[in-house]
């Protein structure tokens, strides 16, 4: 099942597309290095830029912040 997921820093704020196993397969230019690495590589990238949030795009109001 692929996850949508909403990234955002005080650099950019984008939309992520993974794989069930949280591969990225899709996203905007600014990360497309990512593509075919796990997640978790592009959050600890877009956290040094300051004021980490990422959620889920699956209905749900919970964010996280780094």
């Amino acid at each position: 099942m692929n996850k949508n997921w909403w990234i955002s820093c005080n650099k950019f704020t984008i939309t992520v597309m993974t794989d069930s196993n949280d591969k990225i397969f899709f996203t905007a230019p600014i990360a497309r290095k990512f593509q075919g690495q796990h997640l978790n590589s592009l959050l600890k990238w877009a956290e040094k830029f300051g004021e980490l949030k990422y959620k889920r795009n699956d209905n749900t109001d919970k964010e996280t912040s780094r």
